[in-house]
């Protein structure tokens, strides 16, 4: 696949399938992250893959942005003394080792949608019990959250892009950029007629999230170990809280609408724990297939979000009086 192709074409994927991935197709992901340019050559970058059922399901309940359950998860962590000692930038050495992270993130989603893996970026997960999730040292940071797994359904559209001509400049400021340059002509002689344009407009996709406890034992206690139902739904609403507590730390720095955003889909991840033990009921099926359909609409319109609460609420009211 081109290089461009792949750019213009990736779209971030937040439902996956159940197909699981190799460790030579992460392998390969991971081998070009390590080739994506650092600040000074500081290669600070260290890379925790996620795969396990039970690990996956721990990092999931600390990270409000994944929504669905990957097959892996690729924490993109920051060594800060390798950065500062490469560096001798102090707190600008360190937003170079963020930048790096991110450069290394591109790197991962164009090689990955190249072999055909969808990959989203997360960055709204809970820091600090991240770190200690993944067993880091103090002094290295998750930075990054890429989900990794094969798309369900339709891969997502695109959303509608700015015209190049809105946000490229010639030498100055309002000086408009174009693709084409009359042939012998100087920086000035600038062919107007053609310009790039985006991608077809599309609502991206999102899915039902997935049970992230699904390969829990759910019946009567067994010996031995095995996890009883009790257990199992202490083990789901333990997990329920992560989320909630791990939402409130995020409006700390996360845009406002983020805030209705987490908390609509915490009614969705709780009709989930609902459906496991058996509590849930037509009505609040509908309310979770209104959530997943129309919970992103927060960040493109306030009021059809407005609505869409209003809705759930009424719904679960008359659910609860039935």
């Amino acid at each position: 696949m081109e290089v461009s192709e792949a750019i213009r074409n990736r779209r971030s994927v937040r439902r996956f399938s159940r197909q699981p991935v190799t460790f030579k197709e992460i392998g390969a992901l991971l081998e070009s992250a390590r080739w994506a340019p650092t600040a000074s050559n500081t290669q600070a970058w260290q890379f925790i893959v996620t795969m396990d059922p039970g690990e996956k399901e721990a990092l999931i309940s600390i990270s409000p942005g994944i929504f669905s359950v990957p097959a892996a998860i690729i924490a993109i962590c920051v060594d800060q003394r390798r950065v500062r000692s490469a560096t001798e930038r102090g707190g600008e050495g360190e937003l170079c080792g963020l930048m790096d992270a991110c450069f290394a993130a591109q790197n991962i989603l164009l090689a990955a949608h190249d072999v055909g893996l969808g990959t989203c970026v997360v960055r709204s997960f809970h820091r600090e019990p991240a770190r200690r999730l993944l067993g880091c040292p103090e002094h290295v940071k998750p930075e990054l959250l890429i989900t990794v797994g094969h798309v369900e359904g339709d891969p997502p559209k695109g959303p509608k892009r700015r015209d190049l001509s809105e946000i490229a400049h010639l030498g100055s400021w309002g000086a408009p950029f174009t693709i084409e340059v009359r042939e012998g002509a100087g920086p000035t002689g600038v062919d107007e007629t053609e310009r790039v344009t985006g991608g077809e407009a599309g609502p991206s996709q999102t899915g039902p999230i997935e049970a992230a406890l699904e390969e829990s034992v759910t019946e009567e206690a067994k010996p031995d170990g095995v996890v009883s139902r009790s257990d199992s739904l202490r083990r789901s609403l333990v997990f329920y809280l992560c989320f909630l507590a791990s939402s409130a730390r995020g409006l700390f720095t996360e845009p406002s609408s983020y805030g209705p955003l987490r908390l609509v889909d915490a009614c969705s991840r709780l009709i989930d724990i609902m459906e496991r033990e058996g509590l849930s009921s037509p009505a609040l099926d509908r309310v979770k297939t209104i959530i997943e359909s129309g919970k992103l609409s927060v960040t493109e319109d306030r009021q059809r979000f407005a609505e869409l609460i209003d809705e759930i609420a009424c719904i679960m009211l008359n659910d609860a009086r039935e």
